[in-house]
């Protein structure tokens, strides 16, 4: 203790705990250091992706207080490491040899891929508790501080610091999700698997996502759980906002205030490649197929790479109409139309309730439904003496005017899926 003379109590302590000296776990007076900690989350749990770059700043060093008031990122890991230092230092001696027992962790559900930070989160709170049952409060405590320190860790490897910003703000947010998601660990741990499969509608349809969590657990929410959605609803959203909003690098993602001044999630422009059959205007037949995108897409996402075919059934309409040669993948079916000043919720909740979907889908289909969308009202409004021809190939588009018995190419695009040059040709025309 000489070498942290005239120190504060609490950072005497910290520099005792992470100096090399004191890296052996069981010393007498000395707690567990962070190294030592490390090691024993990963041989429970192994190194996953999503927390790969946590363990080597436990290994590493303490940045001093002088470098933390020098560098941001330093006086966050600074931040995280006396956090989870002490966490490790309020659990009794009894409770450190139970958290040093070797014993394999429980399995848990598959991740749904290896860089889920949330399932790698929810594996160290539930190995940590498992570890510690007659200290819970104490190992959720550690379990929080760690897991901030893994999801700030994408950020604070040496590499990242010229490629990533640190994203801060909203830490009090942050920490409270965890709090209030670990409560469930294990009695409830169900809630977090329905979860993961209903986030997204969650953070779209804060209304539909509660009630679709609710119908597939069977029970009604309590005040808490509702509470505890809107966290991980919210913290969702800002993960989302800050590292995943572009797509090919352009912004697709973003945020907006729904008709009960809540903030959601939204999405410019949709996944593959549509076919809009309705007798109104652009932007709602524009509607209607983000809608139909949105919903359907979720639930019953198609097994080909074709186009998206939405159609209205029921509803008369010419039938001398030859059928256009579209490879179609998927058509979506409404009983009947949407009104015309739906809102987006009512949008999706109209599709959610009236549309059915084949996966296969023939030629009289596609004729009945492109017939039925050229079918106008009052046929004197239209120019009658020309008529248009939008033909699609596997190679692109081709825009024909239509003369007599002769088609005459006015236009045509390539279909590359990986760029936006289809949707500039069709918003030209």
């Amino acid at each position: 203790m000489a070498g942290a003379a005239g120190l504060p109590r609490d950072t005497a302590k910290l520099a005792l705990m992470v100096s090399p000296a004191s890296r052996v776990s069981g010393s007498p007076g000395c707690g567990m250091s962070l190294a030592a900690y490390a090691d024993l989350v990963m041989n429970a749990l192994g190194v996953t992706v999503a927390a790969r770059h946590a363990f080597p700043l436990l290994h590493g060093p303490l940045p001093s207080e002088r470098d933390a008031l020098l560098d941001s990122h330093t006086r966050l890991i600074r931040a995280h490491l006396v956090r989870v230092a002490d966490a490790l230092a309020t659990l009794p001696e009894a409770a450190l040899t139970a958290l040093s027992e070797p014993r394999s962790a429980r399995p848990g559900e598959q991740a749904a891929s290896a860089a889920d930070i949330d399932y790698a989160l929810d594996r160290i709170a539930e190995w940590l508790i498992y570890q510690l049952p007659l200290w819970p409060d104490a190992a959720r405590r550690l379990a929080v501080a760690t897991a901030r320190l893994v999801e700030d860790s994408a950020v604070l490897y040496p590499a990242a610091r010229r490629q990533r910003p640190l994203g801060r703000g909203f830490e009090q947010l942050m920490d409270e999700r965890l709090r209030r998601r670990f409560v469930l660990i294990p009695d409830h741990i169900g809630h977090l698997t329905v979860l993961r499969r209903v986030l997204r509608q969650l953070m779209e349809e804060p209304d539909h996502g509660v009630a679709e969590l609710e119908s597939t657990l069977g029970a009604s929410l309590t005040a808490q759980d509702k509470a505890w959605l809107e966290a991980e609803r919210q913290v969702a959203m800002l993960r989302l906002a800050r590292r995943n909003k572009t797509e090919n690098g352009h912004i697709r993602w973003f945020l907006r205030k729904d008709d009960h001044d809540r903030v959601v999630l939204d999405r410019y422009g949709v996944h593959g490649h549509w076919v809009i059959c309705h007798a109104g205007s652009a932007t709602a037949m524009a509607n209607l197929g983000t809608a139909v995108e949105r919903v359907m897409s979720a639930r019953t996402p198609p097994v080909t790479n074709g186009w998206r075919l939405v159609t209205i059934g029921g509803a008369p309409g010419r039938q001398d109409k030859k059928p256009l040669r579209v490879p179609i993948g998927a058509a979506y079916i409404l009983a009947n139309a949407p009104g015309p000043e739906a809102t987006s919720s009512a949008l999706r909740d109209h599709v959610r309730r009236l549309t059915a979907m084949r996966q296969s889908v023939d030629t009289a289909v596609i004729a009945d439904a492109f017939a039925r969308s050229s079918s106008a009202d009052d046929p004197g409004d239209h120019d009658l003496r020309r008529s248009f021809t939008l033909r699609a190939t596997e190679e692109g588009l081709i825009l024909c005017e239509q003369a007599d018995d002769t088609a005459v190419a006015l236009a045509a695009v390539a279909h590359e899926a990986t760029d936006d040059e289809l949707i500039d040709f069709l918003e030209s025309v």
